[in-house]
């Protein structure tokens, strides 16, 4: 048996979802204009929508993997609520 093709979009994070590309806080981090609603347009088409980033900012200091992974679960809720699932 074959199982169905899945689609999906990968998307970078700094720089196409949000910016700065370089924050030195997580809380600089500001949504692009549009870039929910868009997110939501390929939700809706069937789109699994993936996010890939490299967090050098990590090994940097700049934050910890913890509190990168608490922005990016409250940054999917926010985004859930213009209907996109990342």
């Amino acid at each position: 048996m074959s199982r169905p093709i899945q689609r999906a979009v990968f998307l970078d994070l700094n720089g196409t979802l949000v910016l700065p590309i370089k924050p030195k806080a997580l809380s600089e981090l500001r949504l692009i204009a549009d870039a929910g609603e868009q997110i939501a347009r390929l939700s809706a088409g069937g789109f699994l929508c993936p996010v890939v980033t490299v967090q050098s900012r990590i090994a940097k200091g700049f934050f910890s993997s913890e509190e990168f992974l608490k922005w990016f679960g409250s940054f999917a809720n926010d985004l859930a609520g213009f209907g996109a699932h990342v």
